[in-house]
């Protein structure tokens, strides 16, 4: 809180906390890491992946025309 200020702290507290932001997070639905390289992997060929911590990483190079 101290490292962006209080006003800062307090606009996110608000949105984190806003009936619209919680609504967004209850509906999210996450893919698995082996959905994630179904669903882009199709969509990319010849991308690779890596892990982000909990996150799925795409890197993808458009071929040279």
């Amino acid at each position: 809180m101290f490292r962006y200020g209080w006003r800062t702290a307090r606009r996110l507290l608000r949105f984190r906390t806003s009936g619209e932001w919680l609504d967004h997070l209850a509906a999210d639905r996450y893919l698995s890491p082996s959905g994630f390289q179904e669903v882009y992997g199709g969509e990319l060929p010849g991308c690779t992946f890596t892990r982000l911590g909990p996150f799925m990483g795409v890197v993808w190079e458009k071929p040279q025309a």
